[in-house]
């Protein structure tokens, strides 16, 4: 575990399920609003995300950690495999964080033991979906990450820039 002040990073359990949801839920509207078409975003839901979460937790080679403040999950990150362009990769599939905790260090631990996990995993790079309006691009771009692919993708009925980006580790 790592410990800032009050607020911890543990690995997440099946348990967490329902509260993960809810950060998912409410950080999206939270980071994603005048970014993402309301249309989508008012059909995001926790059940559903509850439902998307627990299946989740099925997939062995998934990472997730939890972040908690108090009694209280306030953030969570995850990591994936996936094979990108033909290669065996790992993704940061997310790191969310209410936005009354942004900004104190502790989406920077979340991304830490994300790292952290993937260098246990033998990985020597991370790679990260991104929107190119969402705010926390500058967050990637000072681990300096390298921008490799641009795509559009469509969320509701609005095309969005997304940017794939790379971090390679250091010893």
């Amino acid at each position: 575990m790592i410990f800032l002040s009050q607020t911890y990073i543990r690995e997440a359990s099946i348990d967490d399920c329902k509260n993960i949801s809810e950060i998912h839920v409410k950080s999206w509207l939270e980071t994603y609003d005048g970014i993402i078409p309301p249309s989508f975003l008012s059909k995001i839901s926790v059940s559903e995300r509850e439902n998307t979460w627990v299946n989740n937790f099925k997939k062995e080679e998934l990472s997730i950690f939890v972040a908690i403040s108090g009694n209280d999950i306030i953030g969570f990150s995850s990591i994936a495999p996936r094979i990108y362009k033909g290669s065996h990769v790992i993704f940061l599939e997310s790191i969310y964080l209410l936005k009354s905790f942004q900004n104190q260090g502790v989406g920077k631990e979340l991304f830490y033991k994300a790292l952290c996990r993937a260098k246990e995993y033998g990985y020597s790079s991370i790679f990260i979906e991104v929107l190119a309006d969402n705010p926390t691009l500058n967050f990637y771009l000072r681990y300096s990450a390298n921008m490799i692919e641009e795509n559009i993708i469509k969320l509701g009925d609005e095309n969005l820039l997304e940017y794939i980006l790379r971090i390679d580790f250091t010893d």
